[in-house]
C-alpha cells in the first residue's frame, strides 16, 4: 500500500479517489486498511458496513467522500 504525497498530490488535487473498504470517517486513518478494516469493525460490533469513495487528501482518508 503506498499513500500519495507532496507534489503529485498538489498536481492532481481532487482528481485522484480512493476506494476504501469501509464507511467513512469513522473506519478510516493510518494503519485501516485490508484485514485490519474489518477487524475493527467486527471489534465494534456493528451492523452495517461498506465502502466509502473519496478523494485523495494530504489527511490519511480525509477527502471529500463521494460516494
Amino acid at each position: 500500500m503506498g499513500i500519495v504525497q507532496g507534489e503529485l498530490l498538489k498536481e492532481y488535487e481532487n482528481r485522484i479517489i480512493n476506494i476504501h473498504s469501509a464507511l467513512l470517517p469513522k473506519f478510516g486513518g493510518k494503519g485501516m486498511y485490508g484485514h485490519y478494516v474489518h477487524e475493527a469493525i467486527i471489534k465494534a460490533k456493528e451492523t452495517k458496513s461498506g465502502c466509502t469513495v473519496h478523494f485523495v487528501s494530504e489527511k490519511i482518508d480525509g477527502g471529500k467522500i463521494i460516494l
